[in-house]
């Protein structure tokens, strides 16, 4: 009996030796992904927040905010759509945005990347994608002038119905810098247009 407990002790010290702590902050949750044996996978649900135990041997533990991401991309990253009538246009595009708690294990089984790389990669895309989707109604001049906030409107919307069934929770999408036509004779053109439209405007307000 005394040599049975002493081996019951020493495989627990075996055990505990092995362990590691990870720290999960407030606003975060973790998930505990199981590389062996018949658990072999990302369990079931988030863990709480503060101290989680771990064996560094077979299981790993990722982090994953839940408070509000905030992104731009801009310069080699900045978005690029197109009009009604073929003009292609950039600009920086802003996202806000926050996970579900309780879809982050469903995230990570289908991204298998912590987040900065979901947002520059998944995120960007799906934006892009859905920009593009509805700036085909607008004409660059549109875009360019009183359209642009229905261009946005129109798609976070979209971006909202079919994020949100993964987990996203999209707060805001915008235009952080104006939009510009990549083509400079275009840019030309429509600044040609806006000034005449401007000046026909004051005209009309001095007759009136």
């Amino acid at each position: 009996m005394k040599n049975f407990m002493l081996m019951c002790l020493a495989v627990l010290a075996v055990g505990m030796s092995g362990c590691s702590r990870a720290w999960i902050d407030p606003g975060s949750v973790g998930i505990k992904v199981n590389s062996y044996g018949s658990s072999k996978g990302v369990e079931d649900y988030p863990l709480l927040t503060g101290s989680v135990w771990y064996n560094p041997m077979t299981e790993t533990v990722y982090e994953y905010p839940t408070f509000t991401q905030n992104v731009t991309w801009k310069d080699d990253e900045k978005i690029s759509f197109n009009s009604s009538q073929g003009s292609k246009i950039s600009c920086d595009v802003g996202l806000s945005y926050s996970l579900k708690a309780e879809k982050v294990p469903h995230i990570f089984i289908k991204h298998r990347q912590p987040i900065e790389v979901v947002t520059h990669n998944y995120l960007r895309i799906k934006v892009r994608d859905c920009i593009n989707k509805f700036s085909s109604k607008f004409t660059a001049i549109e875009i360019l002038g009183a359209k642009s906030q229905i261009l946005l409107s129109e798609a976070r919307e979209s971006l909202t119905e079919e994020l949100g069934q993964e987990g996203f929770v999209i707060d805001t999408l915008s235009f952080v810098s104006a939009p510009e036509p990549d083509n400079p004779d275009v840019k030309m053109a429509i600044n040609r247009v806006i000034q005449s439209t401007q000046e026909a405007e004051q005209a009309e307000n001095k007759v009136k």
